[in-house]
């Protein structure tokens, strides 16, 4: 069962979105509840789809909040399936044959991840120094205030509850935030795999 604050469609309340699609439950009373013991999606073999929190819809930047229900214009994005309409999957790289001399660390080089300090600029500075090594994200919220390149040959890795939060002016319009947050500088020499697996929050 999943467990989460009260919902709140308020501003500055601290709710994090939840979105739920594909997911088959056995041996499961309530898919989720709040911390009060209510109930917000009952337990059935499988759910579809169900999103709760602020919903962008299309091309529109109007932005409307869902207590929990189906989205009626949801489409997988076409970018992230494979050639059967599945989300590609990949495992991770676990880095188990690298000694410790082979990562360095965010806090190390500068950024503070405390979610109210702009790292942007440390961060960037952490990405170009690392380069050849593997930057490991420490735990913590990084706020970043506008475009982070990522060089060729970057590798990282996130610690649990490592967040890399789009903050300001710049990602206002939530019609180009994923467009703007990260630039990847790509060589046609080389072969490049990303992966960001619950580190990004907008």
């Amino acid at each position: 069962m999943l467990v989460v604050i009260p919902i709140t469609s308020s501003l500055g309340q601290g709710n994090t979105g939840i979105s739920l699609e594909n997911i088959a439950l056995s041996g499961v009373g309530v898919a989720v509840a709040d911390t009060t013991g209510a109930t917000l999606l009952a337990a059935s073999s499988s759910i579809d789809q169900w999103v709760v929190g602020p919903v962008y819809e299309g091309s529109t930047s109007a932005r409307t909040f869902s207590q929990g229900a189906k989205v009626g214009q949801y489409r997988r994005e076409h970018s992230l399936l494979d050639a059967k309409g599945n989300y590609f999957e990949r495992a991770r790289p676990q880095y188990e044959d690298q000694p410790a001399s082979a990562f360095v660390h965010t806090k190390d080089l500068g950024c503070a991840g405390d979610g109210s300090t702009d790292d942007t600029a440390a961060f960037q500075a952490a990405l170009y120094s690392s380069v050849g090594k593997i930057l490991f994200v420490d735990a913590g919220t990084y706020i970043l205030t506008s475009t982070v390149t990522i060089p060729p040959g970057s590798k990282l890795v996130g610690e649990t509850w490592s967040q890399l939060a789009a903050s300001g002016s710049f990602f206002s319009d939530a019609r180009y935030v994923h467009h703007r947050c990260f630039q990847f500088i790509i060589s046609s020499l080389s072969s490049h795999m990303v992966r960001f697996t619950d580190h990004i929050r907008m």
